[in-house]
């Protein structure tokens, strides 16, 4: 599991994560995307749920959130 809800990390670190399980053979993802603390993937009917929850992180670290495009990406 990825937390990403919690600890937000950019696009390439999270494809770099995947590539790093898949040479361990692993082929499974949990991309844990929303909690209390963050809410990570933007919605077009919600656009202000992403605007007033991915600001931030766990321990005030700055947070942020993945387009449609991003979560394709991935």
């Amino acid at each position: 599991m990825l937390d990403v809800a919690r600890h937000f990390h950019p696009v390439e670190t999270v494809k770099a994560y995947i590539d790093h399980a898949a040479s361990l053979k692993l082929n499974a993802l949990h991309l844990h995307l929303t909690d209390d603390q963050g809410w990570r993937i933007h919605l077009d009917a919600r656009p202000d749920l992403t605007e007033k929850a991915s600001g931030t992180s766990v321990g005030g670290d700055p947070g942020g959130f993945y387009t449609k495009a991003d979560y394709g990406d991935i």
